[in-house]
């Protein structure tokens, strides 16, 4: 028997401000400016396989340029979790933890590669 769980990263987006730096690096605002970027979306899913005790994961991308659309993205992800997992992980204690923290763990990254 397997489950199968999908964690939908925020719509995040970045904004870019003009500061200022004091000599002990403090950060002030000078300017607010309106203009924002809209990030790119995660859809990562879980496929726990209850006979191995494996959780499988993958993970689907939305463009920013694209509208997200919930349906892509489980369908993308899930496919991707079957043949191509972006990793496999063995599971010995409560699954539903383990899955959000590698969600977590995994949008955390792919956010660290968005902003420099």
């Amino acid at each position: 028997m397997k489950t199968i769980r999908y964690y939908y990263t925020p719509d995040y987006r970045m904004r870019t401000m003009s500061v200022l730096t004091s000599p002990n690096g403090a950060i002030q605002p000078i300017k607010d400016v309106k203009k924002s970027k809209m990030l790119p979306r995660l859809t990562i899913c879980g496929i726990y396989d209850h006979d191995t005790n494996e959780l499988s994961i993958g993970v689907s991308r939305c463009s920013h340029r694209d509208p997200f659309v919930k349906a892509i993205g489980k369908r993308l992800s899930e496919e991707r979790a079957y043949k191509d997992p972006y990793t496999v992980i063995k599971v010995d204690r409560e699954v539903h933890s383990v899955f959000i923290g590698i969600c977590q763990s995994i949008e955390y990254k792919f956010m660290e590669t968005l902003i420099p």
